[in-house]
């Protein structure tokens, strides 16, 4: 992977390939899921910034429980969904991924990954 990580974010550092990100989600069993947030930064139009929240069962299927997409294109800002699939964690049977696309198009500084944030109750 070609990527820049910084205290702030995560970015490409010389590919201007898509590159995409996952780490796992510890929640507790039972907790809902009520909103995802998606900070980053994003100046041209043409790149894009993608944030999904997935739930894996054994055999390796993914569903989609959330997902955000950056549509600003003036900097730094964030976008949150609280429409939320499968929102009640059931760690018995599944596990769960955040993943993050980054593609910038132009140049490698247009688009960065800051942080993602999961709301639950």
């Amino acid at each position: 992977m070609d990527f820049t990580k910084t205290d702030l974010y995560l970015s490409n550092r010389t590919s201007l390939n898509p590159q995409i990100f996952d780490a796992p989600v510890f929640l507790p069993h039972r907790a809902t899921v009520t909103k995802l947030k998606l900070q980053g930064y994003r100046d041209i139009a043409t790149s894009s910034l993608y944030l999904c929240l997935k739930r894996s069962d054994p055999e390796g299927t993914s569903v989609s429980m959330a997902s955000v997409t950056a549509d600003w294109t003036d900097g730094v800002g964030s976008r949150e969904t609280t429409t939320i699939e499968y929102a009640t964690i059931d760690n018995e049977l599944y596990s769960y991924l955040l993943y993050a696309e980054l593609f910038p198009q132009g140049a490698v500084s247009v688009v960065k990954f800051y942080r993602a944030e999961i709301m639950w109750k």
